[in-house]
């Protein structure tokens, strides 16, 4: 890795990062503003010139960024199991490449979408493996987002009294981390 990141990048690796990015923005950006069939095609466009990069760990990072962007967009239109598909592929490059914090992540949005199909069981072993990795990392930020995600399943299966010590638990971290949003 230290070899590829000392190499200066090319007139085309500069190209194609930027046109990354301008991609990646321009997703978020409809998604921002409730477009998601437009966000989908931004990413499907990303996702095809990360297929094209020329480095294979610049490629597998690209596609990852790709497929969990593409995996976020298919569930705002309820399009649950493309999304775990693409979060699944995701999931599967960031563990290729030892990416701890990305597989937290891309493991609580995979939790999100099961629990958007009322797959509780499956949302808490990917609700549980993300706040593993998120300890494993030292995410603190994850580990609270993980205890409140973990709380709502439990909540969503009428398991209240497991629901509420995550929860308190996840507003500890948030005041411990100043994450004001996750306050409630």
């Amino acid at each position: 890795h230290a070899l590829l990141a000392s190499r200066p990048p090319t007139r085309a690796r500069a190209a194609a990062a930027a046109a990354m990015r301008a991609l990646h923005e321009r997703g978020n950006a409809y998604l921002s503003r409730g477009d998601a069939d437009a966000a989908v095609e931004a990413f499907e466009e990303m996702r095809a010139l990360a297929a094209a990069l020329p480095l294979p760990e610049g490629r597998a990072r690209s596609l990852m960024k790709a497929e969990g962007s593409l995996g976020i967009a298919w569930q705002s239109l309820g399009e649950h199991e493309r999304a775990a598909e693409a979060l699944r592929a995701a999931i599967g490059v960031s563990e290729a490449l030892g990416d701890t914090r990305s597989a937290a992540a891309l493991l609580s949005s995979l939790g999100l979408s099961y629990s958007a199909r009322g797959e509780h069981e499956h949302a808490l072993a990917r609700h549980a493996a993300s706040l593993a990795l998120s300890l494993q990392c030292g995410d603190r930020r994850g580990q609270g987002v993980e205890l409140g995600h973990l709380g709502n399943t439990f909540g969503d299966l009428g398991q209240l009294s497991q629901a509420l010590p995550l929860h308190e638990a996840a507003l500890a971290v948030a005041r411990e981390t100043g994450d004001w949003r996750a306050e409630g």
